[in-house]
Order: structure tokens, then C-alpha cells, then sequence
């Protein structure tokens, strides 16, 4: 299968297994939308159509003038469409010449850019109103949440919405759970449990930066990446 993105292998297998592929189906618009509302801490965004993109609107040359280094994702109008996306994008020339070289139907898309810091740490949360499952990684966000690198993580007890209590700990391989990665879960549930999510369960990408900081990437809440 030709693609690089979840996006592409949903859609390929939308004719052969429909229900699977509807439960994982997302539209990012969506969870762009639902990440910025939720309260969590996140990294500064640009949305634009692509063909405003092209017209190189100042406030846009601005905000990339903000910052150093950028995600930039191409999100379709349509399911039929996969996303696209670059890390580590420097400037307004590296965006389009990454957007020229995938999008054919200008109209088609819409782009979002977001400031990406550097990666110190990744993980993912499952979250559902018994349990939180963290897992943690010394390891980049797009080779961790494709199941690469050494993998820490806790399942944290939901005794009581916002109120979590570590229940376990497990670890990839030979090595254990440090003292401080266990902090870093504990740190990214709390960022959770003081947001205004619409529900009690959901799905979460997040990084840590070389600053200590964490950043929630990603939130969804369809069936296919629940625990």
C-alpha cells in the first residue's frame, strides 16, 4: 500500500472492512478543534484554505516568522482524500514546496500549521472512565505512535473522574519505569484531569520538550482508539 499516513490505510480499507474503517476514520478538522476547546496545553496554530495559502497572507508570513521549526498538514475536504503532513518545516518556502509536491486539487484542502518544539519525550494516553493507560518514550512521536523505540508506561486507577492514583507499571524489555518518567505520566494526566473535555475517555498524543514542557498533539474520541 502506497501513502503515509493512518489516513491512507483507512481509506484502502474502507471497501473491504467498512466498520473498522469507520471506527477509526476521523476528521482531523475535528480533532483540531476538539484539542484547541479542551484546555489542554498546546502548541501555537495557523489555519488556512490552501489557496489563501498561496496568496502568502501576511498574518501567516508573520506566525512563521515566530518560530524556528513547524508541523504543516494538509487536511482534505473530502474522506476520499488522505492527509498529509511534514515535520520540521523552517519557512514559508519549505511549507510550499512540501504542499506543491502533494496536494493537486488546490480547493481540496486546507492546511494547519503548528509550531513544533523539539522532542525530548512522546506518549499516548487511552482514557476511559475506570482506567488511564500512559505510555511513554525516548523517542520522536512518529516512529513511537508507530510502535518503534523502548516503551514505559503506567495504567492509572480511576477511583472517581480527576482523581487518578498509580495502579501499575510495566515496561518494554528489561528496563523499568524511572522515577521520573513515572512524574511525566503523572504530569500529563493532571493536564487532563483540569481540562474541559466534552467526555470522560478519549485518546491523546502528546510530547515533552527539551524545556520539560508538554504538549498535547492530538485528541480523539472514535471507538477505534479507545481502551
Amino acid at each position: 500500500m502506497k501513502g503515509q499516513t493512518i489516513s491512507d490505510w483507512i481509506i484502502s480499507i474502507d471497501d473491504l472492512y467498512p466498520e473498522l474503517s469507520k471506527n477509526l476514520h476521523s476528521e482531523k478538522k475535528q480533532d483540531v478543534r476538539r484539542l484547541a476547546n479542551s484546555g489542554l496545553p498546546t502548541t501555537k496554530g495557523f489555519k488556512v484554505s490552501y489557496v489563501n495559502f498561496l496568496k502568502q497572507p501576511k498574518k501567516l508570513i508573520k506566525f512563521l516568522e515566530s518560530y524556528n521549526q513547524f508541523v504543516v498538514r494538509a487536511l482534505p475536504n473530502t474522506p476520499k482524500l488522505p492527509r498529509r503532513y511534514r515535520k520540521y518545516i523552517r519557512n514559508y518556502e519549505q511549507a510550499s514546496d512540501f504542499l506543491k509536491s502533494v496536494i493537486k486539487t488546490k480547493e481540496a484542502y486546507d492546511i494547519f500549521i503548528t509550531y513544533q518544539p523539539s522532542e525530548k519525550y512522546s506518549g499516548i494516553i487511552s482514557l476511559n472512565p475506570a482506567i488511564a493507560v500512559v505510555e511513554l518514550g525516548r523517542i520522536g512521536l512518529d516512529k513511537f505512535s508507530h510502535g518503534l523505540g523502548t516503551r514505559y508506561g503506567g495504567i492509572f486507577h480511576n477511583f472517581g473522574f480527576n482523581k487518578f492514583s498509580l495502579f501499575k507499571t510495566y515496561s518494554t524489555g528489561k528496563r523499568k519505569t524511572s522515577e521520573k518518567l513515572t512524574n511525566y505520566m503523572r504530569q500529563s494526566l493532571m493536564h487532563i484531569t483540569k481540562a474541559d473535555l466534552p467526555t470522560q475517555q478519549g485518546y491523546f498524543e502528546f510530547l515533552i520538550s527539551k524545556e520539560d514542557k508538554i504538549y498535547f498533539v492530538d485528541y480523539k474520541i472514535n471507538k477505534g482508539y479507545l481502551i
